[in-house]
């Protein structure tokens, strides 16, 4: 503690009508002598004689000094030190909010850590919260691992390893049965180092000085141990298996002890019958030769037989049996005896004048009729036979007769209604004595009547086959 100011004029001489004294002043102002003395004055620590703690520094108070805190009087206005005038050393206990940027000349030490937005320094690690972490450099970038490893995680597990040993470079996956797999821009893959070791190159990506290799594992093997001339290595491999030849061969000798095979089927033909293919021409039938498809599947051939019968059909006769997709049994209906004469289960057919010949009974649909608002139609095409039962009085129309010039003729049966009801015949039917029948007026009472046109419907012809014979 300094001399703090006590007043040494305790008698009050010093005052207003009294007579001062030289004694007096002077103690009063060695007092404050004492009080201002640079190295043992007062404290201005608040304490009795010391003086006010002292708050406020600077010609116009620029500095606010209190029992927490050292601050400016306005924000951004006060510097610490000068660029000639520094601090030595600043010791803080705390946390430092630096709203500047940061000169450091000197080394910056944080033992405790490093915060920059959303990466934290610490120690061996560096670590981002969100989001992804882009490291831009105007030269080159050096990872510098004096461990000879860089190591790749996700989430904290390791998938790949590029180690150093004594300057050749290891990259080799970490997980467990886990390939190394090489794509192209879009994601489609080209080669695969798998994790039994093999080096699987995907077809057609492989290429030596920028031709395709084109050949597969299978025949690339079957080149395994040559080393010298081709045709003495494969000589010298006759013994191996399933061999696979391409190219030519100088008058080449093989000897199989058994089946030679063609994509795995053994070849079961002589040489002789080998032989029938030396002379064939692709898309040409040749005379005791082989036949051999055209590229677009054809063949020409003089004359066509079978069993010693020859095929006149015209090739449009026979394309008319082109998307056929009958069965063999279907196809046998086709096998007649004799052209015009019908057999059992099989096709009918007509004879060299066009005729045909039923050799048992034919059978017919009946078709039924029903009238709708006092109309009924007997389409000739649904029949050659039709039936009704009256349930009202009914006008007939005959619609799709043959065309003209051939014929068109059908059987109706009428069968009466409880109440009679009455029948308007087409003004195109001609009855005998131009006199259309009176239709039997008792219940259930049975009409058949016949119809022919030879003129598509122009006429047709009438008859009363029989009435009243329910």
């Amino acid at each position: 503690m300094g001399t703090g100011y006590v007043r040494n004029d305790t008698a009050n001489n010093i005052a207003n009508g009294n007579v001062i004294n030289a004694d007096d002043l002077d103690g009063e102002f060695n007092a404050i002598e004492a009080t201002f003395n640079s190295s043992s004055g007062h404290t201005h620590d608040g304490t009795t004689s010391e003086g006010a703690p002292i708050e406020v520094i600077g010609p116009s108070q620029d500095v606010v000094a209190t029992a927490a805190l050292l601050r400016p009087k306005t924000t951004n206005t006060v510097d610490l030190g000068t660029d000639a005038l520094r601090y030595k050393d600043l010791f803080m206990e705390g946390n430092a909010d630096i709203d500047v940027t940061v000169n450091a000349e000197g080394v910056v030490t944080a033992n405790a850590g490093v915060v920059i937005d959303n990466i934290t320094i610490d120690g061996t690690e560096i670590d981002l919260s969100s989001g992804d972490l882009t490291v831009d450099v105007a030269g080159d970038i050096i990872l510098d691992a004096d461990g000879g490893d860089f190591k790749f995680q996700d989430g904290g597990t390791e998938i790949l390893r590029i180690t150093n040993s004594s300057s050749d470079v290891i990259i080799k996956p970490i997980v467990d049965a886990k390939d190394i797999i090489f794509q192209q821009r879009d994601g489609t893959e080209v080669a695969r180092i798998e994790d039994n070791g093999t080096f699987n190159v995907v077809t057609d990506k492989l290429a030596i000085n920028s031709t395709a290799v084109t050949a597969t594992a299978e025949k690339l093997n079957f080149t395994s141990d040559v080393t010298s001339a081709i045709q003495a290595q494969l000589d010298a491999k006759a013994g191996t298996s399933g061999p696979t030849f391409t190219g030519t061969l100088t008058a080449p000798t093989i000897n199989a002890s058994t089946a030679l095979q063609i994509g795995g089927v053994a070849i079961t033909s002589d040489s002789g019958e080998l032989n029938l293919l030396d002379g064939s021409a692709a898309g040409t039938i040749a005379n005791s030769k082989a036949v051999i498809y055209g590229s677009s599947g054809e063949v020409n051939a003089t004359t066509l037989q079978i069993a010693g019968t020859s095929i006149t059909s015209t090739p449009e006769e026979l394309n008319i049996l082109d998307g056929v997709t009958a069965t063999a049994a279907e196809l046998n209906y086709n096998d007649i005896t004799t052209l015009g004469l019908t057999e059992a289960s099989k096709v009918v057919t007509a004879d060299a004048n066009g005729v045909v010949s039923f050799d048992n009974g034919t059978t017919e649909e009946s078709t039924v009729v029903s009238s709708s608002s006092n109309a009924a139609t007997i389409n000739l095409r649904d029949g050659n036979v039709f039936t009704h039962t009256l349930s009202e009085n009914v006008t007939y129309t005959f619609s799709n007769p043959a065309a003209s010039g051939r014929a068109s003729a059908f059987i109706l049966k009428v069968v009466q209604d409880s109440s009679a009801r009455t029948i308007t015949w087409p003004g195109t039917v001609d009855w005998a004595a131009a006199t259309a029948p009176t239709i039997t007026a008792t219940n259930a009472g049975v009409d058949v009547f016949a119809f022919i046109t030879v003129d598509g419907g122009t006429n047709y012809y009438g008859f009363t086959l029989g009435q009243a014979m329910g």
